[in-house]
């Protein structure tokens, strides 16, 4: 249980457990932007439907850690704006490929 974590403990699984909604909550950005690189490259609607709904899923795994921080340490706790200068439309294949992989599987993994 819970309890039975010291407060040292507890503050450590709550940071660990935003930190990853903090990735996951980026990942949304990362699945719009790769939607708007599909249709960039006239890829079919249930391609461009499934980054969509990728990204919908990302919002509900950001809240999940949250939810599950708050178990350990509940604060308030709020994402941060997306700077929209971060972010880079280059419809070559190579590029889409690149950052898919470098933000997707790198990213959510390493």
């Amino acid at each position: 249980p819970i309890s039975l974590l010291t407060s040292e403990q507890r503050n450590i699984l709550a940071a660990k457990w935003r930190n990853s909604a903090q990735y996951e909550h980026a990942s949304v950005a990362s699945f719009s932007k790769f939607a708007i690189h599909l249709q960039s490259v006239a890829a079919p609607p249930r391609l461009i439907r499934a980054a969509h709904e990728a990204a919908i899923q990302e919002i509900g795994h950001a809240q999940l850690c949250l939810s599950t921080a708050n178990l350990f340490v509940p604060i308030s706790f709020a994402f941060g704006q997306l700077p929209l200068s971060s972010i880079q439309i280059d419809g070559t294949l190579q590029s889409i490929a690149y950052s898919t992989a470098a933000e997707g599987a790198v990213g959510e993994t390493v």
